[in-house]
């Protein structure tokens, strides 16, 4: 078996969209929107402003409920679960304006995303120091591994309120990598970032995905960051799900023109 191969077996559907809509009044703001994410991918969630795409990401991560229609995730149904629930089973989002803690460092902004630290508990904080710091010890460590992965190192004690956009993106993504997700969703990684740190944002999220199996699903308006790092390609229009493919087919698609040209 070639490696190729390995990796065919080695998908399965790790996310399932299954008939989700939503109204907001008289707007239907998605209507049976259905796909599904493969591990191991990198799939764009791409539509004309007004398509869906971050309604349904807000269905999907639980900040909004949707009418009907079910969620998936590795095989458990999550539809309408809580924030805080998703997040324990490896359903992870970022934002386009990344959210931190500004007066803290970025070192710090890594260590407090680990949920339950025993710190956090007021009984091992008056009784259970050795288990504290042990555990204190680890997060370290893994703090100091994520900011050396991502080339960050030389800014651990800045500030968060201190970065540049770029910066801010790239702890986002140092803080994604904390949690050891299942399922990352980004919300426009590309947006405010310059080309430099873009190639190298693109360049660690591709690094991830061969190299330690993240599954990712990006909503993004920059074709050809999507056309470099992304397969499949999901088309949303009109709150609902109009194409799927590679790049060429999502480009040859007669419907997908029409969506983004205004005829449908």
């Amino acid at each position: 078996m070639n490696d190729k191969d390995k990796k065919i077996n080695d998908t399965k559907v790790v996310l399932s969209v299954k008939s989700i809509s939503k109204n907001f009044g008289g707007l239907k703001a998605l209507n049976n929107a259905s796909f599904d994410i493969m591990s191991k991918s990198i799939t764009a969630l791409i539509g004309p402003n007004g398509a869906g795409k971050t309604t349904l990401f807000n269905i999907i991560t639980g900040f909004f409920k949707s009418d009907s229609g079910k969620i998936i995730l590795d095989g458990k149904d999550i539809t309408n679960h809580p924030t805080h629930r998703l997040f324990a089973n490896g359903l992870i989002r970022t934002f386009q304006i990344p959210a931190s803690f500004y007066r803290m460092t970025v070192l710090d902004n890594l260590m407090a995303v680990p949920m339950n630290q025993s710190g956090e508990n007021l009984f091992f904080s008056l009784i259970g120091s050795k288990k504290i710091k042990n555990e204190e010890k680890k997060i370290y460590e893994k703090s100091i591994e994520v900011l050396d992965f991502l080339e960050i190192s030389h800014i651990a004690k800045k500030f968060a309120g201190e970065l540049s956009g770029g910066q801010k993106k790239l702890l986002e993504l140092g803080k994604v990598m904390m949690t050891d997700p299942k399922v990352v969703l980004l919300d426009e990684p590309g947006a405010g970032v310059n080309p430099t740190l873009m190639k190298k944002l693109t360049g660690f999220i591709k690094k991830l995905n061969k190299e330690r199996g993240y599954t990712f699903c990006i909503i993004e308006h920059d074709m050809d960051l999507i056309s470099t790092l992304c397969d499949p390609i999901i088309v949303m229009a009109e709150g609902t799900v109009l194409a799927s493919g590679d790049i060429e087919k999502i480009r040859s698609n007669e419907l997908v023109k029409e969506a983004y040209l205004g005829t449908r």
